[in-house]
């Protein structure tokens, strides 16, 4: 083989090698994301698994290391007509809010709450702190008001691994209240 026909062959090599690369881990990602539609739906979150689909975030969790803290349908329930129509109109910064980045068992949230450090989400503009005193609880707040009186407090009422990280089970929707109002 002269050495034009090597390269195109080393090429070609190299052009199969990453597709195979990007199928693997596309078919990783929907396992993982399969995972999470599944998990969400036996526990009964569907209201917050519909939030994600509207938000379009489900790729996003699949293929991010993350903490999800999924309001139970009861918390979607209570939430007023005018958040109800938030929640419609602004879907991904909400379902923003209820992501974090980075994996966050039970025993990494106890550590956070000992030493008071706060926890970035998704969307940017809040942030979570974990305490726990008595029931495990979020304080959830805009970063500009840090220190001040949080805008949602919950209650963790269960945790559940995922291959790709925990989701967090919470009795409250957390509505930011940055956003207008129409």
């Amino acid at each position: 083989m002269d050495n034009g026909a090597q390269q195109i062959f080393t090429l070609l090599l190299s052009c199969l090698l990453l597709q195979i690369i990007h199928c693997e881990h596309t078919n990783a990602s929907h396992a993982i994301q399969k995972k999470i539609i599944d998990t969400l739906q036996k526990q009964n979150l569907t209201q917050f698994l519909d939030l994600l689909k509207k938000a379009d975030l489900l790729e996003t969790i699949s293929t991010h290391t993350i903490s999800l803290f999924a309001p139970l349908n009861s918390a979607f329930n209570a939430l007023t007509q005018e958040q109800k129509k938030l929640l419609t109109h602004h879907p991904k910064k909400i379902g923003t809010l209820h992501i974090v980045e980075k994996p966050l068992d039970k025993h990494t949230l106890s550590n956070l709450g000992s030493t008071h450090q706060t926890i970035p989400t998704m969307n940017s503009n809040f942030i979570l702190l974990f305490v726990h005193e008595g029931p495990a609880t979020l304080l959830v707040w805009p970063v500009k008001k840090q220190g001040k009186t949080p805008e949602h407090m919950a209650t963790i009422q269960g945790s559940i691994t995922i291959d790709n990280g925990t989701i967090h089970v919470i009795d409250t929707v957390f509505m930011p209240s940055i956003i207008p109002h129409k």
